[in-house]
């Protein structure tokens, strides 16, 4: 639970950062395009290892 908290603070300050940044454009898509991809697959590797631990603490 912890490490899906960290990712959602990292996804903000990330998206933060690229919509704030005078080094980025607003209407470049990339940006913001790539901070939620990662954040997304960040997200489902965590889904995906705390089931995993969970079916090998019920066996």
């Amino acid at each position: 639970m912890e490490a899906m908290i960290a990712n959602h603070i990292h996804d903000a300050f990330c998206g933060s950062y690229c919509l704030l940044s005078p080094c980025t454009s607003f209407v470049n898509p990339w940006p913001m395009g790539l901070v939620f991809g990662f954040g997304e697959m960040a997200g489902g590797f965590i889904l995906c290892h705390n089931r995993l631990e969970d079916k090998h603490e019920q066996a």
